[in-house]
């Protein structure tokens, strides 16, 4: 009865002793990219965990097995036979396995969360790279506003015939391409 429940249980289990792994359910081999849990059995934990997480999950094997308390629960990265990472959930207990100390390992791939949890992140930056810019162009507007105001002002108290007419129009044309950025860095920003 129980070994139909751990057999077909949607997480990986694996009992660990000595960093050794002793025993690994299906899913767990299938995590593992094999197909016979035997291939999985007698092999170093250490072979199915990132590189860059081995001393993390060394650390905490070790000191749960001594007894010391450690966190049961932790995010890691495992690797397949063929080499690729995926992102898990460990549940990592403290057990006697044939009269010594072992862990009970449950093992939740969480990939997709992970994939999910990116493409908010992005979403997230995106939206404030937006807001960001909506700011910065509604300023820049202002201060064109600012600036198209003396110059309209300037030009009805200036003689049609004054040499400086021409450079207050060219700074009109100035501030219109000025206000045509900003309503393109606008449209970005929605």
């Amino acid at each position: 009865r129980y070994r139909l429940l751990v057999e077909n249980a949607g997480d990986g289990i694996i009992i660990a002793q000595d960093s050794t792994v002793l025993f690994a359910n299906r899913r767990a081999t299938q995590m593992a990219g094999l197909e016979d849990p035997g291939e999985v059995t007698g092999r170093s934990m250490l072979e199915f965990i990132h590189p860059e997480d081995h001393a993390l999950v060394l650390d905490r094997h070790v000191r749960r097995l001594r007894g010391e308390d450690v966190p049961s629960t932790y995010p890691l990265r495992m690797l397949r036979v063929d080499g690729t990472s995926f992102w898990t959930q460990l549940n990592a207990v403290k057990i006697e396995w044939k009269g010594r100390t072992a862990t009970l390992n449950f093992i939740r791939d969480v990939s997709e969360q992970k994939r999910f949890e990116e493409q908010l992140a992005a979403a997230e930056r995106l939206r404030s790279i937006g807001t960001l810019a909506g700011g910065i162009a509604h300023d820049f507007n202002n201060i064109l506003m600012g600036i198209q105001g003396n110059v309209s002002l300037l030009l009805l108290q200036l003689d049609r015939a004054s040499p400086l007419r021409a450079r207050l129009e060219d700074i009109e044309h100035c501030v219109e391409s000025g206000a045509e950025l900003s309503a393109r860095i606008l449209g970005f920003a929605q």
